[in-house]
């Protein structure tokens, strides 16, 4: 019965009150839905907007803001590489301040991509990148997006697997311990430090083959345009009209300075760029002519005296000095990456040193320019012709990294806006599944709590209903007594006794505290004992047993409850997480809470929210679906 009557609605005062119930409940609801879409929105976020603060992310509708998450996930924050790929002094990469679209402004790039000759330019420039730039020239973006694995880690896993079939095998051919598929990342490059070196063992060498493989989209080339201007700015005390007195130049800013490839003719810049080579420039990136594989090999006999030392120092067999190759590639490292050091800085006077005239630097530009010509009749004319373009002289062509990287943006916006969208729950996803055996755990967890939450509790509640125990409601008494502590009082009993049977990081310290329950004991005796007693009775004369007329009569007329006991058993197990951490240390017991929280203690904050929202998903969808059943439950006792 409706507590307002039909009638009673048709007074105005009672269509008041009404009216003003609704505008509270709507009151509300907002009050719950904006943080709601609040933190839907922060989940598809990263640092590059995670402080936006918008119900919709700006991303989705701007092109400059989804450049700006583009290159926050590519480079991870590494403002460096995006300087010294665009040329510009970007101070952070931030939707709310407007840094990237400030960039895209400066830059020019939508009027570029305007421009027939720059978008040949940019398509030629995709064919380099994506088939022809060398492997040493470019590192992988996109390897760690939110410092979890990343599209690159990912891709690199499935690679390995296809390659052995478990991670034991894995293991075994590199080496290594790595416990879990979720863990092997792809080697960390730093090609534009100065003495990087990688380590080639086998797994290095299977990467290279692998790195091969990459889209051009995931590929960041190296051009140490910045590393120049950081140079430049030393030498200048950061005073761009002191270096034009130093130079005799004009410039406006240091990135007009290009960086010369090969020794520069004017004396000034020369000894800048001599300093430059010999202390900042990456060692791996020199290149020699004749004259200077030449001096490498008289250093290294002053330095060696005999091939046999060399040899035994190197693990070579070289028959002569002129066998010696320049150090590149995977000759680079150990002691003849420290002979090479010394014969480029020249740290002892009397020994031979590298000339400045016999070194070319590698960049990705000019592995570009070089590609054009062996492309486009091996002259700048050639180039001009099918570029429609007139460059004065082949060093005025550089990558169009920027360009390149905003053309791919606008010309896929729908296509980047559902990959950052679904990101960062693909990355919590990839870290649940990959982790452990977290998905199986807590599946099994859940299923065999709710299988022996409704056994035990509904036979001791049958029981309490059923027979007329004298001391029936001192056991109610104390079961409700057990509702009055909180679970962390009995957290460490339990696990003294667990420990005491041996029970510990198993199935059985997960379930057995749970397995009776005060509330649903007595919850379910409330509803027994509003069936009628004249089943019971007639089912005695026809002979069935209490066992029988406990499944054939109370379960079918106690489905209500029994669901609404199944569901917050459910909600129970699947939210457990510091018991279950107490009991279960061992990583391969772990449920997905626990590797939740194993996650929150380094994740960055958007991938907090998407792990938290993520985690809602399956109690909302239970809420959502079962409303129904859970009110029944509640409800139906009391109104019989």
């Amino acid at each position: 019965m409706p507590v307002i009557s039909k009638v009673g609605r048709s007074s105005p005062g009672i269509r008041l009150i009404l009216i003003l119930m609704y505008a509270l409940l709507l009151v509300g609801s907002a009050t719950m839905i904006g943080p709601f879409l609040m933190m839907l929105a922060g989940s598809i976020s990263s640092e590059a907007d995670i402080s936006d603060y918008r119900i919709v992310p700006k991303f989705l509708s701007n092109d400059t803001a989804l450049l700006a998450r583009y290159l926050n996930d590519k480079y991870y924050g590494e403002l460096v590489t995006v300087k010294d790929l665009y040329r510009y002094e970007l101070s952070r990469i931030d939707v709310r301040t407007g840094t990237v679209a400030e960039m895209v402004r400066a830059l020019g790039l939508r009027e570029k991509l305007a421009d027939p000759v720059q978008r040949r330019l940019v398509a030629e420039y995709g064919e380099f990148l994506s088939r022809h730039i060398p492997v040493e020239l470019y590192q992988a973006g996109f390897n760690l997006r939110g410092g979890l694995i990343g599209p690159v880690n990912q891709w690199y896993q499935e690679c390995l697997k296809k390659r052995f079939s478990t991670i034991t095998e894995m293991n075994r051919a590199y080496g290594e311990q790595t416990p879990y598929w979720a863990e092997v990342i792809a080697p960390l490059e730093r090609i534009a430090f100065r003495d990087w070196s990688p380590v080639y063992h086998q797994r290095y060498r299977d990467y290279l083959e692998f790195k091969k493989t990459m889209p051009a989209w995931q590929r960041q080339p190296f051009e140490g345009a910045r590393k120049w201007v950081e140079q430049l700015r030393l030498v200048s005390d950061g005073n761009i009209q002191k270096l034009n007195k130093i130079l005799g130049t004009n410039h406006e800013d240091y990135y007009q300075i290009p960086l010369p490839l090969t020794a520069p003719d004017d004396p000034v810049l020369l000894g800048i760029w001599e300093d430059f080579v010999r202390r900042k420039w990456p060692l791996r990136l020199i290149q020699v002519n004749v004259d200077g594989l030449r001096e490498y090999r008289s250093f290294i006999q002053e330095r060696r005296k005999t091939i046999e030392k060399v040899n035994a120092a190197y693990k070579t067999r070289y028959a002569g000095f002129d066998d010696i190759p320049w150090p590149e590639g995977e000759l680079f490292e150990g002691v003849r990456q420290s002979d090479f050091i010394d014969f480029l800085k020249g740290t002892q006077r009397e020994s031979v040193k590298l000339s400045m005239k016999n070194v070319t630097l590698r960049t990705a530009s000019a592995e570009f320019r070089k590609w054009l010509l062996t492309r486009h009749g091996g002259n700048l004319e050639g180039i001009n012709a099918a570029l429609g373009a007139r460059f004065s002289v082949l060093e005025d062509i550089l990558i169009p990294q920027p360009l390149w990287e905003w053309n791919e943006m606008v010309s896929a916006r729908g296509h980047w806006r559902w990959e950052f969208v679904k990101a960062n729950y693909f990355e919590v996803g990839s870290f649940i599944l990959t982790k452990g055996r977290a998905l199986i755990n807590t599946v099994v967890f859940i299923a065999i709590s709710i299988a022996v939450t409704l056994t035990v509790n509904p036979l001791c509640a049958y029981a309490l209903s059923r027979f007329n125990l004298s001391y029936a409601y001192k056991v109610l008494l104390f079961l409700l007594a057990t509702m009055a502590f909180p679970g962390e009082v009995t957290m460490i009993p339990n696990f003294l006794l667990l420990r005491d049977l041996g029970m510990l990081n198993t199935f059985y310290a997960l379930i057995l505290p749970g397995m009776a329950s005060g509330f649903s004991i007595f919850l379910l005796k409330g509803f027994f004992d509003t069936l009628p007693k004249e089943l019971y009775e007639a089912a005695q004369l026809d002979g069935a047993g209490e066992l029988r007329m406990f499944y054939q009569i109370t379960v079918p007329l106690c489905r209500p409850v029994f669901a609404y006991i199944a569901l917050i058993t459910f909600t129970g197990a699947y939210g457990a997480f510091l018991f279950a951490l107490t009991v279960c240390q061992d990583p391969a017991m772990w449920t997905i809470m626990v590797w939740l929280y194993d996650l929150n203690t380094s994740a960055p904050e958007h991938i907090k929210v998407a792990a938290l929202v993520l985690a809602m998903l399956p109690t909302l969808l239970v809420f959502v679906t079962c409303q129904r059943v859970i009110m029944r439950g509640i409800v139906l006792p009391q109104m019989q």
